[in-house]
Parts: structure tokens; C-alpha cells; sequence
């Protein structure tokens, strides 16, 4: 008797932390089906032991209007680089060229490119030209701008 008083403890005490974790995910503006999932399985892997990482703290988000712009394969990928470099909600970052190269599985000629492209579509732009061993500062700009701009100069 004291083995099925034990495993009845245990469920009670799984839901009420399922239900905790749910709410936590939701306060987060998780949707509802998302944050039961993942609530489920953080709860099902042993808990804050088990996941070495909230999974929604490492992603980059990237807004959809970046995707209408038309841009090339290795402007996007410039830009999820540069936006991956960014600190917190922080809009800049700096990371050398040669970082954008080893990412990118570029040549520094096509990476520059890619950088000019971003530049002409306004979506990022040098805040700080770098130097000897000073790197660019990068500013992203708002995708929003660039979809409205790109949209007034083709009427």
C-alpha cells in the first residue's frame, strides 16, 4: 500500500510541476500548445537537471519581412550571422570579417558582397568602420523599414 500512496504522490507532484512549467512558458508569451509541449518534456527529462538550457533562450529570432526582400542565399546568411551576434535586444554587433568568411564557407570577396547587399536593401549598416585590429560595428535596422522602402522604390 505504501508503493501505490508513493506513485500517487509522485503523479501529483509531476502535474502540479507540469502545470507550474506551463504557466512559467505562458508568462514567457509562449502559445498555449507550445508550452505544454514544452512543459512535457522538461518535465518528462527530469526537470531544471536534466535540460541544460531553457530552449527558449538559444535561437535567434529573425522577423519574416526579412524573407520578402529577395534577398540571395549569402545575404541571408550575413544577416542570421550578424543577428546572431547581437547582445540581448541590443541592434549592433561586431564580428570580423573573417568570422563572417569561416561561417558563411566564403571567400572574403563574396561575404563583402553579401555585406553590400544588406547595405543597399537597408537592412544593416556600418555604425563604425573598423582598422588595423578594430573590427566594423554593424547596426541591423528594422526588416519593417527596409519591406516598406524596397516596396516604395519598385512604384
Amino acid at each position: 500500500m505504501d508503493e501505490e500512496k508513493l506513485w500517487w504522490q509522485k503523479t501529483l507532484d509531476q502535474k502540479k510541476t507540469l502545470e507550474q512549467e506551463t504557466k512559467d512558458y505562458l508568462d514567457k508569451g509562449v502559445d498555449k500548445q507550445t508550452a505544454k509541449e514544452l512543459a512535457k518534456t522538461k518535465v518528462e527529462a527530469g526537470g531544471d537537471n536534466a535540460v541544460d538550457e531553457d530552449p527558449l533562450t538559444n535561437f535567434t529570432p529573425i522577423r519574416n519581412e526579412v524573407f520578402e526582400l529577395g534577398l540571395n542565399v549569402y545575404e541571408l546568411c550575413f544577416y542570421f550571422i550578424a543577428k546572431r551576434h547581437t547582445f540581448g535586444k541590443k541592434n549592433f554587433c561586431f564580428p570580423a570579417m573573417s568570422t563572417f568568411c569561416r561561417l558563411m564557407k566564403c571567400s572574403l570577396p563574396t561575404a563583402l558582397k553579401a555585406r553590400g547587399g544588406l547595405i543597399k536593401c537597408f537592412l544593416l549598416e556600418i555604425a563604425e568602420v573598423g582598422g588595423g585590429r578594430k573590427t566594423n560595428r554593424y547596426r541591423l535596422l528594422d526588416p519593417i523599414k527596409a519591406l516598406k522602402r524596397k516596396t516604395a522604390q519598385k512604384n
